[in-house]
C-alpha cells in the first residue's frame, strides 16, 4: 500500500515537472510581463513622483511638466509591453524591446546610485522599498533576473515535430506588428492630447492647497503675536544684530544670522502650541533634511516670515541707513506697528526653503503671498522678481525680501 502511493505521488511529480518544462515560456513570459505591467502602473498611479526621477536623471534639462509627460510615456510603454507579454501575444521582438526597456531602467538605478540625494518612487525596484538605502541595487538585481529570463526565452530550444498551422490559426495567434504600433500610437495621442489639461488641473489642485497651507501659517501667527504682547516670533540676542541667533536647540553663531536662520525657521515657535501637526507645514523632504543634519526640532515652514517681522519699521527708512547702527531696532515687530490697509509681505513663498514637494507648480502657477492686513494673493515669477527689495551695506548688502518702511505703511 505505501509503495503504491509512492509511486503515485513520484508520477503526479512527474506530471507536474513536466507541465511546467511545456509551459515554461508561458510562465517566464508571465512573470516578466507582470513585473513591468506592476512598474508601468505605479508610474501611472504617482506620475508626479517618477517625473521628478526623470528630470533628475535627464540633468534637470526638460522643465518639469515636460519630465513628467516624458514619465508617463515611459509609463504607458511599459503597461503595454507587460500587457502583450501577459496575455502571450508578444512575438520574439517584443522580447528584444522588454530587455531593452530593462536595460535603460538599469542605467537609471546606476545613475540614481551616483548621485548624493536621489530622487526616490518605488517604481524602479520592489514594492515598499521606496527611500530605502537598498532599493535601487535591488532594482538591479531584480533587471538582471528578468533581463536573464527574456534571453532564455530567446535562446533557440529543441526542434520538435508539431502539426502545420492553418492560415486562419496564423493569422489569429497574436497581434501583427502594425496592429500594435498602432495601439501604441493611438495611446501616445490620447495622452498628448489629455497631459496639458491633467498637469494644468493638477498645478491647480497643488497651488490651492500651497495657498491654504499658508492661510494656516498666517492664523497661527495671529494667534501667537495674541499670546506674546502683539511680538513676531523672535530668537536673536535683543539688540545685538551680531550676537547668536538660538532656536529650540540649536545654536546659529557663524557670522550675521539674525536675518538667515529665523526667517528659514521661524515657524518653529508655532510648533506644537499653535500647529498641532508639523506635517501640515512642513514637506517630507524638509523634515527628513532636519533629521539628517542633526537638528530635528527645527521646522521649516512651506512659507518664510519675511524679514520685516525681525526689527522695528524704523530700520527699513533711508533716515536709518545715513547714521550709523541702532542696535536698538534690532526686535521683534510689533503687530501695532503695521499701517492698515497694508500690502506689505507677511508670509512669502517664494524662496522659502521650506517650499518642496511644489516644484514647478510655483513657476507656472505663481507664489502666494500673505500680506500684513491678512489678504492672500498669488504672484506669477515675473513679477515676483521686479519687486523692490531694501539692502543692509551693514550686512553685506543681503537682499531683505521686503520694502522700504518694513511692515508699516504701504506700497501698493
Amino acid at each position: 500500500m505505501t509503495q503504491a502511493t509512492s509511486a503515485e505521488s513520484c508520477s503526479r511529480a512527474r506530471l507536474i515537472l513536466n507541465a511546467m518544462s511545456k509551459h515554461r515560456g508561458v510562465i517566464a513570459r508571465a512573470v516578466v510581463g507582470a513585473v513591468l505591467l506592476w512598474g508601468g502602473a505605479v508610474k501611472s498611479i504617482d506620475p508626479d513622483e517618477f517625473g521628478r526621477v526623470v528630470h533628475r536623471v535627464l540633468w534637470e534639462v526638460p522643465s518639469p511638466s515636460l519630465a513628467l509627460g516624458i514619465g508617463l510615456g515611459v509609463a504607458a510603454i511599459e503597461v503595454t509591453l507587460g500587457l502583450l507579454l501577459v496575455l502571450d501575444r508578444a512575438s520574439r521582438i517584443w522580447l528584444r524591446v522588454s530587455i531593452l526597456v530593462l536595460a535603460c531602467f538599469s542605467l537609471v538605478l546606476l545613475q540614481l546610485l551616483l548621485m548624493p540625494d536621489p530622487p526616490s518612487c518605488g517604481c524602479l525596484s520592489a514594492p515598499g522599498l521606496r527611500g530605502n538605502a537598498s532599493e535601487h541595487w535591488l532594482g538591479l538585481v531584480r533587471n538582471a533576473g528578468l533581463t536573464w529570463i527574456a534571453f532564455l526565452m530567446l535562446a533557440p530550444g529543441p526542434r520538435t515535430s508539431r502539426p502545420r498551422m492553418t492560415e486562419n490559426r496564423k493569422a489569429m495567434a497574436g497581434f501583427t506588428l502594425i496592429e500594435t504600433l498602432v495601439t501604441i500610437s493611438i495611446i501616445a495621442i490620447l495622452l498628448g492630447v489629455l497631459l496639458p489639461s491633467l498637469v494644468k488641473a493638477r498645478n491647480s489642485a497643488y497651488q490651492t492647497r500651497f495657498e491654504l497651507v499658508q492661510r494656516q501659517l498666517a492664523v497661527a501667527l495671529t494667534a501667537y503675536t495674541e499670546d506674546f504682547n502683539a511680538a513676531m516670533p523672535y530668537f536673536g540676542t535683543r539688540g545685538d544684530p551680531y550676537g547668536s541667533v538660538r532656536i529650540g536647540d540649536t545654536v546659529f553663531d557663524e557670522g550675521p544670522m539674525y536675518f538667515k536662520a529665523p526667517v528659514a525657521y521661524w515657524a518653529t515657535a508655532l510648533v506644537p502650541g499653535y500647529i498641532s501637526e508639523r506635517a501640515t507645514i512642513e514637506h517630507e523632504a524638509a523634515r527628513e533634511h532636519a533629521a539628517s543634519v542633526g537638528t530635528p526640532e527645527l521646522v521649516s515652514a512651506q512659507s518664510a516670515l519675511t524679514a520685516s517681522a525681525h526689527a522695528e519699521p524704523k530700520f527699513f527708512t533711508d533716515e536709518a541707513r545715513q547714521l550709523p547702527l541702532d542696535p536698538g531696532h534690532f526686535r521683534a515687530m510689533r503687530t501695532f506697528e503695521i499701517v492698515f490697509p497694508s500690502s506689505k509681505g507677511l508670509l512669502s513663498a517664494w524662496g522659502a526653503p521650506g517650499s518642496h514637494g511644489f516644484p514647478g507648480v510655483s513657476e507656472e502657477e505663481g507664489f502666494p503671498f500673505t500680506f500684513a492686513d491678512g489678504s492672500t494673493e498669488t504672484f506669477g515669477f515675473g513679477e515676483v522678481v521686479q519687486w523692490a527689495s531694501v539692502e543692509i551695506p551693514w550686512f553685506g548688502n543681503i537682499p531683505m525680501h521686503t520694502t522700504e518702511s518694513g511692515l508699516a505703511g504701504r506700497d501698493r
